[in-house]
């Protein structure tokens, strides 16, 4: 009898599984978004949403937080067999055959739902239409939107997401008459042919994501009939960044007033300049005095801090390449085999050699000097496989400029910090305290050393044993190629010695002169990409949109 019933309820569930909706199975899709902005402000917003589709009835999308003036009209779905049929009150409990080939909208009290059948299961392309009028609101000092495109909180995340702004009436959108902001996504948005196109370059997920687009327009080129609630845009705008790692914006106005005090500020400018040269003359004259006084040092100054040596070479004007504490550090890293070279020589089909450089990472510091904070950075960009190749580099210094910025920031603080405690630590040297002026006589005095060891009669050994940490000070000063070259005059005996520590500085300039450049390249990067001129997107941010909702996906 139990073998009967097992065998019954085994056909029930068999047969039973063929009418079963797979209802477990997720829908994963990708979406377009195509926007054309019209001349009144209004904005013709079509997307595509194509991928798998094995899960509810029908598809939605909430749209509200509307600005006064703002509506949403004009709702039409399509796919590949035609237009759905638009359907005046929208049924959720619906059966999905029920909603087949048919939309609808729900409007609630403070938000609409764009809703349309899922219809057949399977991979499928919908495409849907609805205006935003009012889109682009005008403002007093220019015209612009900060709105929610993909909404955070979806059930089912799309995959890749793009969305193009674009004109209307052929107006060309740039970098000249337009900014552009984009918020809640790993990606990027720029002017494209006179379009804008924001891209995701991960897929959005954890129901925290987001696609909000900010963009402003210059007075003219559009007539919006939305007015901005009586308040500018740079306010709009600095309320999308906050969260965000966007700096503020900076609105250009021309009002009188504003000119007056450009005017002034200018005026107060040039008097303070004079002042200041004044100033910086008698910096100048009281320095050179104090250093003919300063006697040759011949060991590391500054107990080898080098903390302290970058900030009194920074202070007092005896390199004016901030990039030499990165080379010094580089330098540093490389004797002590924390970072090894590995050469290796390409020869093409024309018979040119090619050489490249890589390093590989190895031995960490086990110090607190500026060599290991610079460690810690290069561990990152070298990635898992501990290669730090020079493109890498260079990719990672420019994404992340910051990181360079702040060792350098860093260096000089930690510098200044055991300095300041010795008393006054002033940029005129008559101001400082004896403490003080006796670690600059030290390492003003160890510079003079180096500059004329070809000309200084006296030798020993211990200068041999100690050259490597004087060759980082060295490269800190940014004079090691010419004292290594009077270190092999010296010493011709230590040939093999000579030509690895010449190699190690010429890497350490070669890295030094690609990290700096890249990092100089990516704040341009950052600058430009604050001021609306596309860049990277910001995955905070984007608060004070209007139009958008939570939520969205299947069901």
């Amino acid at each position: 009898m139990k073998k009967v019933i097992f065998s019954l309820i085994t056909v029930f569930v068999l047969v039973s599984s063929l009418f079963v909706i797979p209802v477990s199975a997720n829908n994963t899709f990708n979406i377009d978004i195509d926007v054309k902005i019209k001349s009144n402000g209004d904005g013709v917003v079509t997307q595509k949403w194509y991928g798998s589709f094995f899960d509810g009835t029908e598809n939605y999308l909430p749209i509200g937080n509307f600005a006064k003036g703002m509506d949403i009209a004009d709702f039409k779905v399509w796919d590949k067999n035609g237009e759905f049929e638009f359907v005046d009150y929208w049924d959720v409990d619906d059966s999905r055959i029920e909603k087949a080939r048919k939309c609808g909208i729900i409007e609630e009290d403070d938000h609409y739902e764009l809703c349309f059948g899922i219809g057949d299961y399977g991979n499928n392309e919908y495409f849907f239409q609805y205006t935003v009028k009012g889109l682009v609101g005008a403002y007093k000092d220019k015209d612009g939107f900060n709105f929610q495109f993909v909404n955070p909180g979806m059930n089912c995340y799309p995959t890749d997401v793009v969305v193009t702004i674009q004109s209307e009436n052929g107006k060309k959108f740039n970098k000249n008459n337009c900014g552009i902001w984009a918020f809640g996504f790993r990606g990027s948005i720029n002017f494209e042919s006179n379009k804008i196109v924001a891209r995701t370059s991960t897929p959005l997920e954890n129901g925290e994501r987001y696609v909000n687009i900010v963009v402003c327009f210059e007075k003219g080129l559009l007539n919006p009939a939305r007015k901005g609630e009586e308040k500018s845009f740079k306010q709009l705008l600095n309320t999308a960044k906050e969260g965000s790692s966007y700096g503020y914006y900076e609105e250009k106005n021309h009002d009188f007033l504003i000119i007056l005090a450009v005017i002034g500020a200018a005026v107060i400018s040039i008097i303070s300049g004079i002042f200041y040269l004044i100033i910086s003359i008698i910096r100048k004259i009281n320095l050179r005095k104090f250093t003919k006084k300063c006697d040759y040092y011949r060991e590391i100054p500054c107990n080898k801090d080098m903390n302290m040596g970058f900030s009194i070479v920074d202070r007092f004007d005896l390199n004016k390449k901030e990039s030499s504490i990165i080379g010094a550090c580089l330098l540093d890293l490389i004797i002590k085999k924390s970072l090894v070279p590995i050469i290796d020589k390409n020869t093409s089909f024309m018979g040119k050699v090619k050489k490249t450089v890589d390093m590989k990472i190895e031995n960490p510091p086990n110090d607190f000097s500026p060599s290991t904070e610079l460690y810690n950075i290069l561990v990152k960009a070298a990635g898992a496989d501990g290669i730090l190749q020079e493109k890498e580099l260079k990719k990672y210094c420019k994404a992340h400029p910051s990181l360079m910025r702040d060792f350098i920031n860093n260096t000089k603080q930690n510098g200044e910090t055991p300095l300041e405690a010795m008393g006054p630590y002033k940029k005129n040297i008559n101001k400082c305290s004896d403490e003080v002026k006796n670690q600059v006589s030290q390492v003003i005095g160890l510079k003079k050393y180096l500059e004329d060891f070809s000309l200084i009669s006296e030798r020993s050994v211990e200068e041999v044993d100690i050259w490597e940490d004087l060759l980082v000070w060295a490269t800190l000063y940014d004079i090691a190629e010419e004292v290594m070259k009077d270190f092999k005059k010296i010493y011709p005996n230590l040939t093999e010695r000579n030509n690895d520590y010449m190699t190690y500085i010429g890497l350490s300039y070669a890295y030094r002169n690609l990290t700096y450049s890249a990092m100089l390249s990516g704040e341009a990067a950052q600058r430009a990409r604050s001021s609306g001129a596309g860049g990277a997107s910001s995955l905070g941010g984007g608060g004070g949109f209007s139009g958008g909702g939570f939520g969205g996906g299947s069901r």
